[in-house]
């Protein structure tokens, strides 16, 4: 009798000890889990944080653009310049810090076309300075040439004057009087054509220039847009997976409490056996 009752004894421990390691070996997994939901916390909000700030360095770089085309001599054109490396350095860093940005390839696409509008904007304006250069050094000469004030020729060179700062509108009724008027052979006649060409390449670059800030803005607020929606959809998957995660680990501990609570009453008390 003593002997079935201490074997019963004995089955009765295994059973509780066996159900105590389950509940603690459970316990354990199910802490790695909260465990890995923390680093994906860790991964992910700082991605929201980093893209966030991406959006509003993004924002400040296209309001510098302006200044950058405005530019009214090589050495401002030049600080406004490292200004601008500078700005877009710092972008390029934090974006390398985003660690999902791979699932956004509209993001980086727009990161790259802000890259290279900005890179052919800081082109368009260095061009622009030497073209204004040109432009004066040509008009410095013409304001050289002895004339009569009331002379025809100097009336032609008050009207090339004009032209150096013409709209295209204008720039096209001096050209054409100029051509009806003046003998081609002439001297002044090349002074003219050399101003025309000038400022017709000149006005086609400031177009240009206009085109790049209409770009840069519109590829900001495309960014902005972006940002949004990559941040939107970073919080929705870390909402999704902390709900899933967070389900489980509770479900999983009360499971585990559970066994452990029937394995702990599954020992019959000591008088039964005496």
């Amino acid at each position: 009798m003593h002997s079935v009752r201490a074997r019963l004894l004995f089955a009765f421990g295994c059973i509780m000890l066996a159900a105590l390691a389950l509940a603690i070996v459970g316990w354990r997994g199910l802490s790695d889990t909260e465990q890995s939901l923390e680093r994906l916390r860790q991964e992910i909000l700082p991605d929201i944080s980093h893209s966030l700030e991406l959006a509003e360095r993004t924002a400040s770089l296209a309001s510098l653009a302006p200044f950058v085309a405005e530019a009214s001599a090589p050495f401002q054109l030049q600080h406004d310049r490292q200004q601008l490396l500078q700005r877009v350095e710092q972008l390029k860093e934090l974006a390398g810090r985003i660690r999902h940005l791979e699932s956004a390839p509209r993001l980086r696409d727009l990161l790259e076309r802000l890259y290279a509008t900005l890179d052919e904007l800081l082109a368009m304006t260095q061009q622009e300075l030497f073209q204004r250069e040109d432009l004066r050094q040509l008009l410095y000469r013409l304001q050289q040439i002895d004339s009569p004030a009331d002379s025809e020729d100097a009336r032609s060179i008050d009207q090339l004057i004009a032209a150096a700062s013409a709209s295209g509108q204008e720039l096209a009724i001096i050209e054409t009087r100029f051509k009806a008027r003046l003998d081609p052979n002439s001297p002044l006649a090349t002074s003219a054509r050399q101003i025309f060409d000038l400022r017709h390449q000149q006005l086609d670059v400031k177009q240009r220039q206009a085109y790049l800030l209409a770009a840069v803005r519109a590829i900001s607020d495309q960014l902005s847009n972006e940002v949004k929606g990559f941040v939107d959809s970073l919080q929705a998957r870390f909402e999704r997976q902390h709900s899933v995660l967070a389900t489980t680990v509770d479900q999983g501990k009360l499971r585990i409490l559970a066994i452990s609570l029937v394995a702990l009453l599954a020992r019959p008390p000591a008088r039964r056996w005496c």
